[in-house]
């Protein structure tokens, strides 16, 4: 494939997703910042939806036709450049006019497009979410509620993540970890005012991170009371910005899950609802086969 040209079949598919689309590219540049987010999200399909190779779909990705609007949903959506050269039949444009593309892209599509999901997770918000997994908080029938009682065993759960992040060096580690636990909030404590202002994980997670009042903390990463590894794989990549771990680095994650579980009995009082060996056992696969 001429990495300047699109292929037939790519053209082809394009525009059989583009028939389904009445908008105007001109009329979604008039469209609110709100609005175009609605829009592209009501445009968007799933990957597998798409008759074109992982290949083929990456070069429409490179070439800023198509965009991810969602990793943990593997979903993309047309970008406005995209829309444009579908609707004035320019999908091999000049230099110049692809140029002119991409600046019209970047000014009225990616600006607004562009969400808190894409940015990359701070060392402190990766180690809590370490902690999370190796907890197994995995439902709001399991979820972790923290009190005065128990929050000093959540510290020393999460300080485990902490000091393997901090072993894979300055590339997972953007200074955050050594200030995860400094704020003495009056009435609440380093721990409990930590864990009470972290809702940006929510959005940086796409929402498999749940802080749900009177409830507690979890991760939603269940299908049927088992690891739905997409889920996992997805949340396993955005803890390590997608940046592949060396076989030592994996069994080290998995014997640091261990040592975090071994306090499950003293921050929970309720038995897992799911089996635990077996899930154990589908998060190791998705550590060894996935990042």
């Amino acid at each position: 494939m001429n990495s300047k040209s699109l292929s037939e079949k790519q053209i082809n598919e394009l525009k059989k997703l583009r028939s389904k689309i009445k908008e105007k590219p001109w009329n979604i540049i008039k469209m609110t910042k709100k609005n175009k987010q609605k829009f592209f999200r009501s445009i968007s399909f799933l990957r597998k939806e798409i008759e074109l190779s992982n290949r083929e779909i990456e070069d429409l990705k490179d070439k800023k036709i198509l965009k991810v609007i969602s990793e943990k949903e593997d979903r993309l959506t047309f970008s406005l450049k995209g829309l444009l050269m579908l609707e004035y039949d320019i999908m091999n444009p000049t230099n110049e006019v692809n140029n002119m593309l991409d600046s019209l892209n970047k000014t009225f599509f990616e600006s607004i497009i562009k969400t808190a999901s894409e940015d990359p997770l701070k060392s402190d918000e990766k180690a809590i979410l370490i902690g999370l997994i190796g907890l197994h908080a995995f439902s709001e029938d399991y979820a972790l509620k923290l009190n005065k009682k128990n929050k000093d065993y959540f510290r020393d759960a999460v300080d485990y993540a902490v000091s393997f992040i901090k072993c894979l060096g300055p590339k997972f580690d953007d200074g955050e970890l050594d200030k995860i636990w400094s704020k003495n909030i009056v009435g609440e404590g380093p721990v409990l005012g930590k864990m009470r202002r972290i809702d940006k994980i929510q959005i940086h997670t796409e929402f498999i991170y749940k802080k749900v009042k009177n409830v507690g903390h979890y991760l939603d990463v269940l299908s049927n009371n088992e690891i739905d590894e997409s889920k996992m794989t997805y949340l396993l990549k955005r803890i390590f910005d997608k940046k592949p771990l060396s076989y030592e680095e994996k069994e080290k994650l998995i014997e640091v899950l261990d040592k975090i579980q071994e306090y499950q009995f003293k921050l929970f009082k309720n038995e897992p609802p799911f089996d635990t060996f077996k899930i154990k056992t589908q998060i190791k696969y998705c550590i060894e086969s996935n990042i």
